[in-house]
């Protein structure tokens, strides 16, 4: 099997109270998109399922899965779908 390229950006919008996460891929797929911490534990799930090819923006305004604001520091937003997976270490301040 040939593994479906990625391309992950990570942009802060103008008023920096969230981020635009831009999942750029080629091919049909299942495709999981996250923010973790440091350690690698889940802090939110943006995206779970299936994605088309083309360009695709997840917006994370910084709170975690439980609805509380993120502690200020550095965490991973991470891309998985099939064998590809692709980070991006991010902090927020």
């Amino acid at each position: 099997a040939v593994s479906t390229p990625i391309n992950l950006d990570v942009q802060p919008h103008a008023n920096y109270s969230s981020l635009a996460v831009i999942v750029k891929r080629v091919e049909l797929g299942s495709i999981s998109v996250q923010v973790l911490n440091l350690e690698g534990d889940t802090t939110a799930l943006l995206y779970e399922g299936m994605l088309g090819p083309g360009s695709w923006v997840f917006d994370w305004d910084g709170n975690m899965a439980n609805g509380q604001k993120a502690q200020p520091g550095y965490y991973q937003i991470q891309v998985i779908s099939g064998p590809v997976t692709q980070k991006k270490v991010i902090q927020i301040k």
